[in-house]
């Protein structure tokens, strides 16, 4: 009997301790919440498959005959705003037209000039700046794709010395202020070591003459300035203090910036 009772006692202490880990577990598991969702929680996003817009075929535009002589008749009637070539600019852009006529006269009268002084002066302008249009027109009509620029440039230099050579000097430059275009060229600064700083000229003086022609714009100054050889000497006429001045410069390159002004 002695002997039996530790077993017993061995068999009550692991039953004790069974019955405590089960109700230490038993009792966590009823603490833990469980997970509710929440009231205003958004819905996970569906994804949805890219929808395809089929492309809209567009009717084919068939031209018809009567379309086709529409076109050739507008084209007719102003053969350069279908090509939109901006081949004239300026005040002087439509030569002889009422709008610019008047206006010239009006500018010239305002310096001095009486109405028929200034409408010859402007006639003989207008007839020149004719010649350039009608060249261009037909410039233009023989190569339709061909860009009138340069041919408008050197067009326009040609006009500009016909002129010079047709009118007295001081209609010319008369006649340049009326159109707004440049009838004056100066020294805009002096470059140091320059042959303009060396001859002791400065800004603002203006260059008069190139080998006895009358400078009228920076263009036919640079024109001038080309057809004379290097190391040639041109003699430059500038008016310093009021009082014309003659300068010697070899290429005649003066090696400092010029500027153009219109003047009354």
């Amino acid at each position: 009997m002695k002997e039996i009772r530790p077993a017993i006692w061995l068999i009550v202490v692991a039953g004790v301790a069974l019955c405590a880990w089960l109700v230490a577990n038993l009792g966590q598991d009823e603490a833990s919440p469980v997970p509710q969702p929440a009231e205003n929680a958004p819905a996970p996003a569906v994804e949805r498959a890219p929808t395809t817009v089929p492309a809209v075929k567009k009717p084919t535009v068939i031209a018809t005959a009567e379309d086709e002589k529409k076109e050739e008749t507008k084209k007719a009637a102003d053969p350069y705003a279908w090509r939109k070539i901006p081949w004239r600019q300026g005040r002087d852009r439509i030569s002889g037209s009422a709008e610019d006529r008047e206006k010239a006269i009006a500018r010239m009268e305002e310096i001095g000039y009486k109405r028929w002084e200034a409408e010859e002066v402007r006639k003989t302008w207008d007839d020149e700046m004719g010649k350039v249009d009608a060249e261009l027109d037909r410039i233009s009509q023989a190569e339709p794709d061909r860009s009138l620029y340069m041919d408008r440039r050197l067009l326009m230099r040609e006009a500009y010395s016909n002129l010079s050579e047709t009118l007295e000097e001081d209609d010319y430059a008369a006649a340049r202020y009326a159109a707004n275009k440049g009838n004056e060229v100066s020294l805009h600064s002096v470059t140091n070591q320059s042959p303009a700083w060396e001859k002791g000229l400065g800004a603002g003086d203006v260059i008069l003459r190139f080998n006895g022609v009358r400078v009228w714009d920076v263009d036919q100054l640079g024109v001038l300035r080309e057809s004379i050889g290097p190391g040639e000497i041109a003699v430059i006429t500038v008016l310093q203090d009021g009082r014309p001045v003659d300068y010697e410069f070899e290429g005649g390159i003066l090696g400092s910036p010029v500027s153009g002004h219109v003047r009354p």
